[in-house]
């Protein structure tokens, strides 16, 4: 390409400790043929202030209420980018591109990337319907979730691609928002995730009882946020582990955590294509995640990493236990998701497929 190319990101993002769009929006600064507007349906001032600094503008609805009455505003933000290429990212924000172009009559490419494979409720499940419909493209993140698309929206089964999500490490020296000090001489174990049903904290609180039985010098940090907090604490709290299981919040600084710890888990019960193994990876340490389709496509057992069955808390429990005590075959294992992750899974490579894509869309 060497004309100028337009491009609208459309995401719902609310939190600044997220770094997933802005990795995007960095590495295609080495594009100088790109002009990159976003538009962030949720009103945070402080995501889209910080977004800002990566691209030409951002928009964002004039309201803290994004999901009602907004159709003029999406036509308006539309006809302000003028965008060749409209990129939404996730259900609500792909159907609210599709509806404002549908009602604008305005032929712009148009891609719904698809992170997840959840639905919210039936009328996420309706929007999303629309949003394949209407799409140029649909972008899956992994094939397990492409074969669901497939599956699900058959009549869009031409246009349904697959690529995987990249990313990138801040390597600055943040300081963590606690003193890491403290824990020393534990052994330390992250879950890196959301706060919500599926994700597998439970479990991991039932595993972690079962690893201080063993390796009593042992410590857990659970980072994130989400709305399933509260029943995390009272579970922590009615089994006596707030010493031992430490509530992080939000962690802007992800590689600063990460290269403080020894291993990663993730003993999800579902999961589309999961950021955190490649922030694991990417920090050269052991990730042990739940046997998933999806995770299989990043985790080689025994390879890259560790697979373990979902809802079983012995069985996290047991590969915890035995990669404390086996450093070198932890240190083997997590070099080998290092390589992969260099050759796979950074920012720079998915960037540079996506421009593909849009080269091949602009010129078919």
């Amino acid at each position: 390409m060497k004309k100028k190319i337009k491009v609208l990101v459309v995401i719902e993002q609310s939190s600044i400790s997220y770094k997933y769009y802005e990795n995007i929006l960095i590495a295609f600064k080495t594009y100088p043929n790109f002009e990159i507007d976003v538009f962030n349906l949720i009103k945070a001032e402080a995501v889209n202030e910080h977004l800002n600094k990566f691209c030409s503008r951002v928009f964002s609805f004039p309201n803290d209420k994004p999901y009602k009455n907004q159709l003029s505003n999406v036509k308006k933000i539309i006809a302000a980018s003028n965008p060749d290429i409209i990129h939404a990212h996730e259900v609500i924000p792909a159907f609210y591109s599709a509806i404002g172009l549908l009602t604008m009559g305005r032929k712009v490419k148009f891609i719904f990337h698809r992170h997840h494979s959840y639905y919210r409720n039936w009328a996420t499940r309706i929007m999303e319907k629309v949003a394949f419909l209407s799409c140029s493209l649909a972008i899956s993140v992994s094939k397990t979730t492409q074969e669901e698309a497939f599956s699900e929206h058959p009549f869009s089964k031409k246009k349904i691609t697959q690529l995987y999500n990249g990313i990138t490490l801040d390597d600055s020296n943040l300081a963590l928002p606690f003193d890491i000090n403290q824990f020393k001489n534990k052994f330390k174990i992250v879950l890196l995730s959301r706060l919500r049903t599926g994700k597998g904290h439970l479990i991991a609180i039932e595993a972690m009882e079962l690893v201080r039985q063993i390796i009593p010098n042992s410590v857990m940090f659970f980072a994130g946020e989400g709305d399933y907090r509260k029943q995390i604490e009272s579970e922590i709290k009615e089994k006596n582990m707030q010493e031992f299981i430490i509530m992080l919040g939000d962690i802007v600084n992800i590689k600063a955590l990460l290269n403080e710890i020894d291993i990663s888990i993730l003993p999800s019960e579902s999961e589309a294509f999961n950021l955190s193994i490649l922030e694991t990876f990417a920090s050269n340490k052991l990730s042990i995640a739940s046997n998933l389709p999806s995770i299989k496509e990043c985790i080689t057992d025994g390879i890259t990493g560790i697979l373990v069955e979902p809802k079983n808390a012995n069985a996290l429990a047991e590969q915890i236990i035995y990669y404390i005590k086996n450093e070198k075959e932890r240190i083997q294992i997590a070099a080998n998701g290092k390589k992969l992750y260099d050759q796979e899974f950074t920012t720079a490579v998915m960037v540079n497929k996506i421009v593909k894509i849009y080269d091949e869309l602009l010129n078919c």
